[in-house]
């Protein structure tokens, strides 16, 4: 199981991000695209471990003011995997902020995770066959008022997005009847 802190998506701004994919693949453009489910904003990769009960403590850390996300362009870049098509957003500045903050409160609690420079994007089709970012991106945006700790697990040959329920470490504080 690996695991990232991610932001999900509702439905309608997942609805605009899946016409940009229908439209890349009217162009002729071809790869391993990511299903509607899977569809998300990663803040910041971790992998393999079993510290989830910290990474929830670092995330929960991580104080914001909810703000408007608004779909931008399309942009590509190149991974030893190969060429990733993704959609962008505009006012990048919000989330900045709070991928630095997650990234200082995971320090604190010695949580190791993929340090690579964050950019905003949402990957859309992975192993692109060619470069094609010319899509007019239906406008779409959405409230985010918070980031999930999230699971990938590989089901029935397919990757498999799920947030991690939060933990309670105290039984008797999440169930105030079993101690009368």
């Amino acid at each position: 199981m690996k695991i990232f802190v991610a932001i999900q998506f509702e439905d309608t701004f997942k609805s605009a991000l899946k016409e940009a994919q229908e439209a890349l693949k009217e162009c002729g453009v071809r790869g391993n695209w990511c299903s509607d489910n899977n569809l998300h904003m990663t803040m910041v990769y971790i992998g393999e471990t079993d510290e989830v009960e910290l990474i929830q403590k670092a995330v929960d850390e991580v104080k914001f003011e909810p703000f408007e996300m608004e779909l931008g362009k399309l942009g590509t870049f190149v991974t030893k995997y190969g060429r990733v098509i993704w959609c962008g957003v505009r006012k990048e500045s919000p989330l900045n902020k709070i991928a630095k903050v997650l990234r200082e409160r995971l320090d604190a609690h010695g949580i190791r995770y993929k340090g690579t420079k964050f950019k905003p994007h949402i990957s859309l089709l992975k192993e692109a066959n060619m470069e094609e970012t010319d899509i007019e991106v239906e406008r779409a945006s959405m409230i985010v008022e918070k980031m999930v700790v999230m699971k990938s697990e590989k089901i029935n040959g397919e990757y498999v997005y799920s947030p991690i329920p939060k933990y309670h470490t105290n039984f008797l504080d999440c169930n105030p009847k079993s101690h009368m």
